[in-house]
């Protein structure tokens, strides 16, 4: 908002302006810089000044039109007020510009008593939000291609002659431009001044994956913001909430130190923070430092339950890839972002489940061991030792997997191992709460008391928990065929080797009838328009046709599998000239950028881990299986 006034008090601060900030102040309105003048006024002239004001409420920002201070000399002020600008949200906390010494600080003094999870968690936000500078909401958006030629121009006349007389001009010229600029970017995210939601055709030009609109169930279009919110959540959270399990309970023994450490010291440091603010390296300080306290409080959660605020989080939306109209609710993947306190903890209740051995070889994810390279040197071996017969693989996609877990079934099946943790797994996946964030906007909170959040470190182990019946099939008496079922989360691959067409086919249309089945029960399908089939050095008389839902799955030349380009001839070439294009197109952008910030900004060592972290991967992707010389040979040629 801006306050323009032509009546000022002598003297070397703005009086009026303080006035102005004591008035607002008293009817709970925040101001932000009330000295600043955007241009000088005097008293003979009278020219108009600008203060540049924050109101945080739109209601409160639409009654304030014109305000009546009055002066020392009972002199009535007044101020027009115009609004150019609201923010909807704070900004961003820039953790890279937080004083790390003052949280340091601030954690060793917290209180010993108080180790409730709900009180640490407020403490912790408290502290990062004190010490944590906010980024400014579209700090550029008024600059534009004129005000970067301009600004280049400057630029080479100071490097070509500092001391030009007419350099000075030039600047003063291109600081006027940009404060032009400014206003002008102002006035427009300002449309209607009285609606309540003026600010909804502003703020999505700023965001990266805007969503104008969406299409309702009932044909109707959900334009304001709340309106998509609901729908995104009708449209995602479809079905009953799951019924509690009988005969849980919590766990009564504590947790394990040593889980605990190994799961902060294998947390990621650039994961995203939940709605309480707190990063990965906060939460590293507060264990470093207070041990006994951190202890307590993850004992505490784990034997009495984690609280509520642990369990709210908000949920941000990526556009799916190849989607005919965004325009639709279901062409968005909602991304859940948690407490990381909360996750922490679920990586501790990962490694406890994992130790049971419920899973088969067949399931990949979610435990050590049982990686993407695994499971591709699985199919390898499928391929390799069935040398005299033919090899077929189909390629399955789950709907909505993760809203679709049932969590009551899940908890049965671990209540035989450990009664405790089925007990903390369901108080863990109920009575949760999220918001949804898009347009610059965060929406009210919706109850997620089905399936589980996605993003969640549980959700894999528990979506592969609930598969386990369906993914075992007993070998044939006669080894006519074999079928195996391989399954990394939510991807699924049925692979079939056989020496006679007719029982392979037959075995083979019999897996994917029963999985598919199983699925339904289970609350889950297969989507048709997903399933891909190939043929491993088979000719084309021994080939078949299977189907899913009745309909005819697609035959591939090559198939695509967790990264994996998959040909007839079994042979790594495609997949590895795949990712060496990849690699080149990554080592383009990257030189491009070296040449942008070649005065210092991107020196040779943040190049050099540049290059490590997205080219050397790239170019070594599944090396562990196509690793042959030749092929090493082109991509250490690439890489050269």
């Amino acid at each position: 908002m801006n306050a323009k006034h032509t009546s000022w008090s002598d003297g070397k601060y703005n009086a009026a302006g303080t006035r102005l900030k004591n008035w607002m102040e008293d009817r709970n309105l925040q101001v932000r810089n009330p000295f600043m003048l955007t241009h000088e006024a005097t008293r003979t002239t009278h020219s108009s000044t600008t203060i540049d004001l924050v109101i945080s409420e739109l209601d409160k920002a639409i009654s304030v039109r014109a305000m009546h201070i009055t002066t020392v000399d009972h002199r009535a002020l007044c101020i027009a007020t115009r609004i150019r600008w609201r923010l909807t949200r704070d900004g961003a906390l820039r953790y890279d510009k937080a004083d790390w010494n003052q949280i340091r600080t601030e954690i060793t003094l917290m209180k010993e008593e108080d180790s409730h999870p709900r009180s640490v968690q407020s403490q912790l936000t408290a502290i990062i939000v004190k010490h944590t500078p906010r980024a400014k909401p579209n700090a550029r958006a008024f600059w534009n291609k004129e005000l970067e030629i301009e600004r280049k121009e400057l630029m080479k006349a100071w490097r070509t002659n500092p001391l030009d007389p007419e350099l000075t001009a030039k600047k003063k010229m291109f600081r006027k431009h940009i404060a032009e600029a400014k206003m002008e970017s102002n006035a427009r995210y300002l449309q209607e001044e009285t609606h309540p939601e003026y600010f909804r055709s502003a703020k999505p030009r700023a965001t990266k994956h805007p969503i104008p609109t969406l299409e309702r169930s009932d044909g109707k279009i959900a334009a304001e913001h709340q309106h998509i919110a609901e729908e995104l959540h009708s449209a995602l959270y479809q079905g009953e909430s799951c019924r509690h399990p009988r005969g849980l309970e919590p766990p009564k023994e504590s947790l394990n130190t040593g889980n605990l450490d190994v799961a902060l010291q294998n947390f990621p440091n650039g994961t995203s923070t939940g709605p309480d603010h707190i990063p990965t390296r906060m939460i590293r300080e507060f264990r470093r430092r207070r041990e006994r306290l951190f202890m307590a409080t993850m004992n505490q959660a784990w034997t009495q339950g984690i609280p509520s605020s642990w369990k709210s989080s908000s949920t941000i939306l990526i556009p799916k890839l190849n989607k005919p109209a965004y325009t639709i609710a279901k062409s968005w993947r909602p991304i859940q972002l948690q407490s990381i306190l909360a996750k922490v903890l679920e990586r501790a209740v990962v490694d406890r489940i994992a130790r049971f051995d419920i899973l088969p070889d067949n399931m990949y994810r979610g435990r050590k061991r049982f990686c993407t390279m695994d499971a591709i040197q699985k199919l390898n071996d499928i391929v390799m030792n069935n040398p005299k017969g033919h090899t077929c693989f189909t390629a399955l996609d789950i709907e909505g997997e993760f809203n679709h877990l049932d969590l009551e079934k899940t908890c049965q099946t671990l209540s035989a191992k450990d009664n405790n943790l089925a007990g903390w797994i369901w108080n863990w996946g109920c009575n949760r709460h999220t918001g949804y964030r898009f347009n610059g906007r965060t929406s009210r909170s919706f109850a997620t008391d089905r399936g589980t959040p996605q993003g969640s470190p549980l959700f894999p182990i528990l979506f592969l928990i609930s598969f386990v019946g369906l993914v075992s099939i007993p070998p044939r008496s006669d080894n006519s065929s074999r079928t195996s079922i391989l399954t990394y989360v939510d991807d699924f691959l049925v692979a079939t080797t056989y020496k006679d067409k007719a029982h392979g086919q037959a075995e083979y249309q019999d897996t994917i009838d029963r999985l598919a089945k199983g699925a339904l029960d289970l609350g889950y399908r297969f989507a048709p328009s997903k399933a891909e089939h190939i043929f491993i050095k088979t000719p084309l008389s021994e080939s078949f046709e299977p189907k899913l839902d009745g309909s005819v799955t697609k035959t591939q030349n090559t198939m695509r599998w967790l990264g994996y380009q998959i040909t007839e001839d079994w042979k790594w070439d495609s997949h590895v000239k795949l990712w060496i294009a990849k690699a080149n197109e990554s080592a383009r952008r990257l030189r491009a950028l070296t040449e942008r910030y070649k005065t210092g900004r991107l020196n040779a060592w943040t190049t050099w881990r540049l290059i490590n972290g997205l080219i050397i991967p790239q170019l070594t992707y599944g090396i562990e299986t196509w690793g042959k010389i030749g092929l090493i040979k082109e991509a250490q040629t690439t890489l050269n």
